[in-house]
């Protein structure tokens, strides 16, 4: 079992890994570069200059993804680019409402998802398991930001605030 953990635990790394490169890859796919994105097109080629200096954009590639590594092992997620606070206070500050929205879709997934799940399995095959399915399948199909703006735009009988 310790084998399978440690694998599980290699393999989510490994992951990890690549999805930050391909993340911070991503970046440089965007049309123009990521100065002028961050800072818009009215940005003066001074403040431009300061930004990609400051970012570490006048680096190599393989340089930046190096360092962009070692300062995430690190906790130093830098900046941001329009408040200028520390990232990982932004990170912190937001934690509180993101913990209770993940526990909030957990309690919600199980207090629903099992009890439907069981009785599912229990009518195998009736029109009950096929209506829990497409059901299952309908709600895990609805793009997340259409399920953020319902409650706010009076969807469901609640008012907009």
């Amino acid at each position: 079992m310790l084998n399978y953990a440690l694998k599980r635990i290699g393999l989510g790394f490994l992951i990890l890994m690549f999805v930050m490169v391909a993340m911070y890859a991503a970046v440089f796919l965007v049309p123009g570069d990521p100065a002028t994105v961050a800072l818009g097109p009215r940005a003066t080629p001074e403040l431009k200059r300061m930004l990609i200096e400051r970012m570490g954009l006048d680096q190599p590639i393989w340089w930046q993804i190096i360092a962009f590594f070692k300062n995430a092992l690190t906790g130093n997620l830098g900046y941001d680019v329009w408040s200028n606070r520390p990232v990982s206070a932004l990170v912190i500050e937001a934690l509180p409402n993101t913990l209770v929205l993940g526990l909030a879709a957990l309690t919600t997934a199980v207090l629903l998802g099992v009890p439907l799940g069981c009785i599912s399995v229990m009518q195998r095959g009736t029109i009950f398991d096929h209506l829990i399915g497409v059901l299952s399948v309908a709600v895990i199909a609805v793009p997340s930001f259409v399920v953020a703006i319902c409650p706010s735009s009076g969807f469901l009988g609640q008012q907009a605030v």
